[in-house]
């Protein structure tokens, strides 16, 4: 194999979608639904919140980021 193929294959599973941008489509409890941009479809599970969101709205623009082995809703994009 190509070892710069291999490092920057290996670049992209470590860093990939660390942090991206997504839209609520719904919440359930304290956990948001979200449905990244460019995806036809929201994802199959719920993300945890940053208490400072306190009210998250269908259609609320989002940063989500990866933390761990999970993902957490970091607030609102104000455009």
């Amino acid at each position: 194999m190509n070892p710069v193929a291999d490092i920057l294959a290996r670049f992209d599973r470590l860093y990939r979608e660390r942090v991206f941008r997504a839209v609520v489509t719904g919440t359930s409890g304290e956990l948001v639904i979200i449905q990244r941009t460019g995806q036809a479809n929201p994802d199959p599970q719920a993300y945890p919140r940053l208490e400072s969101y306190e009210s998250p709205a269908e259609n609320d623009e989002v940063i989500v980021q990866r933390v761990g082995d999970g993902y957490i809703v970091l607030g609102k994009v104000a455009r």
